[in-house]
């Protein structure tokens, strides 16, 4: 038998390189599945950096919800905050101090894992040329549900225009017919008529926008015009947004500005209840004359108020003055004059209050009642001083309290003191000129509100704890904007407002702190707008804040997996409602989190 020994090192050769290729494939297999495990809890981590961002914001917003300052441009509270580390902890964190993570990667320095958050937002209040860490009350956006026909066309058409839209008005009149009642199609809208050619046909609305993103069904509007040339929605002109044609997206114009579109300028969820600062119902200005004085007394009990403008108010109500907002109340600049205390010059034509109006001396409470006669000094109460006693005439002459013919030296001369004889019996209540009702709709003030002792100071409570709503309901007030966080966009189309008006609020804000910002009349205290713009818009402004877009980027100091996430989330009461959610990540991590300096490339 003839052996056959060599056939046996080929079997064996072939075996263990099946096994080795085996092993190998096995291993790889391993490896990949390994690696697919550590992405997949980096992933689930970035996500959890994103929630932690998250929930922290929504405990600063329990303490400070009204108060822009703590949460709308805030790096040092959103900027790389840390969230968890194996290695160091927050008071450790090396990058604590303002050293950026941009300069440990070009040292191609070795970082200790470590998960962070940035909450970022579009900065239109600097030209869009940084980073904005902070989130964004959804009041400082247009209502598309309740802005007025007029608004939306003051600010889309010039926002559509710089996208090179040249059919406009034919896109505001479709977004109008959308959520308008009726099928009559305005001249460039479309109703269901029109819908229902489409594949798949479907019916107009007929009623508010759920979304933004809802005007995507509307007729000729796109994701072009909906976002405009910053396709990943961090508000910074990226490179590939200002490059023409050469690169995605195709329709970016190359001018080195970049066009936000339409989207970013409106909301569909802002509203707020009709209460004061401290969540109280504000005082009704409709309300009948004795609830409204006993409300007053109630809520404002430390003399906030002067007695003479509470007698004013009083005499409001009992001429039946139609007021717009509470603004109306202070005197108008258009056709008065204040003075640097806060009195005023009654305007030519009308009649300044009755001689005899004394209000009584300060700390006096009001307790809803129309102030009593001061007892003369024969009834045993001594006179004021002299210097007390001038003091008060010259304030009744400012507010029209007394007619300065009447301005005694203070000795006795056979008057009371008011204007009057001893033998009256007390002076007449004042009486306010009786002039025809004006159309309030419109910027004219009436006539006989122009004598009101309201002084600037005073419209920090008449703003906030005043209304003539009547309350907003379950559903609350609807599309105020708020003028502490709105771009001048937005400011610009409010009813009254002037493009210059809305760049001087812009400015003066920026120099406010968080207390003079919370009251709704500081335009009026710092003197920012005149005051007859101030009593156009302001029943159309608000400073507190409700619902809020926040948006959060998870990812770490040493991968470069992230997460970025948003959520509207509406804060009535303590517990926040989260109204929308959604996963960005899609859309790259976009913002560069790692030199906030960065600037439009050019």
């Amino acid at each position: 038998m003839t052996p056959r020994r060599g056939v046996i090192l080929p079997v064996v050769l072939v075996l263990v390189g099946l096994l080795a290729l085996t092993t190998a494939g096995f291993v790889f297999f391993i490896r990949a599945e390994t690696m697919g495990t550590i992405a997949a809890g980096d992933v689930q981590q970035a996500r959890l950096a994103c929630e932690s961002g998250f929930e922290e914001i929504i405990a600063l917003l329990r303490k400070s919800r009204d108060d822009a300052s703590q949460w709308f441009d805030a790096p040092e509270r959103f900027r790389n905050v840390l969230v968890y580390s194996d290695s160091f902890d927050r008071s450790k964190d090396p990058f604590a101090e303002g050293r950026s993570r941009a300069e440990a990667f070009e040292e191609r320095e070795a970082l200790a894992p470590a998960w962070r958050y940035s909450a970022v937002g579009v900065n239109f209040l600097r030209g869009a040329e940084t980073v904005r860490y902070g989130i964004t009350p959804e009041n400082s956006r247009l209502n598309l549900n309740t802005a007025g026909e007029e608004q939306l066309r003051n600010l889309l058409t010039p926002l559509l225009l710089q996208l090179g839209v040249e059919n406009a008005p034919e896109i505001v009149d479709a977004i109008l017919d959308w959520r308008d009642s009726d099928d009559e199609p305005r001249g460039g809208g479309a109703e269901s008529a029109y819908y229902n050619t489409l594949v798949p046909p479907y019916n107009a609305k007929n009623g508010p926008f759920s979304t933004v993103e809802e005007l995507l069904l509307v007729k000729g509007v796109n994701a072009a015009m909906l976002y405009g040339e910053d396709v990943n929605r961090n508000g910074i002109l990226d490179g590939n947004e200002n490059d023409g044609d050469a690169s995605f997206p195709p329709y970016d114009n190359n001018d080195g500005v970049l066009n936000h579109g339409i989207a970013p300028f409106l909301t569909v969820w802002s509203r707020e209840p009709d209460t004061a600062p401290d969540n109280k119902p504000r005082i009704n200005l409709n309300a009948d004359a004795a609830a409204v004085m006993a409300q007053i007394a109630a809520q404002l009990p430390n003399g906030e108020l002067s007695a003479a403008s509470v007698q004013f108010i009083q005499q409001v109500k009992s001429q039946n003055i139609p007021l717009r907002s509470p603004a109306d109340l202070f005197p108008g600049s258009g056709e008065g004059a204040s003075d640097p205390q806060g009195g005023l010059n009654p305007p030519p034509g009308v009649p300044q209050l009755p001689p005899g109006l004394v209000p009584p001396p300060e700390g006096t409470k009001f307790d809803g009642n129309p102030p009593e006669e001061q007892p003369s000094e024969e009834e045993g109460i001594e006179k004021p001083p002299e210097k007390s006693r001038q003091r008060m005439q010259d304030r009744q002459v400012r507010t029209g309290t007394m007619d300065p013919a009447a301005q005694g030296t203070g000795e006795d001369d056979g008057k009371d003191g008011r204007g009057g004889s001893e033998a009256d019996e007390g002076p007449p209540p004042p009486v306010l000129p009786e002039e025809p009702s004006v159309d309030m709709s419109g910027g004219a003030q009436d006539p006989r509100l122009m004598i009101s002792p309201i002084t600037r100071e005073e419209m920090r409570y008449i703003m906030d704890r005043f209304s003539t709503r009547g309350g907003s309901g379950p559903a609350g007030i609807a599309g105020l904007v708020n003028i502490n966080t709105a771009p001048v966009e937005v400011l610009s189309v409010l009813p009254g407002m002037t493009p210059e008006a809305a760049a001087a609020l812009v400015s003066a804000r920026a120099g406010l702190d968080g207390e003079m910002l919370a009251t709704l009349a500081w335009p009026l205290i710092v003197e920012t707008i005149d005051v007859d713009t101030y009593q156009r818009i302001a029943p159309h402004i608000t400073v507190k804040s409700y619902q809020f877009h926040i948006e959060v980027l998870g990812y770490a100091d040493h991968t470069q997996i992230s997460r970025r996430m948003e959520w509207i989330v509406e804060m009535i009461g303590p517990l926040p409602q989260v109204r929308y959610q959604r996963d960005l990540t899609s859309l790259g991590p976009a913002w560069p989190v790692d030199d906030d300096t960065v600037v439009i490339r050019r």
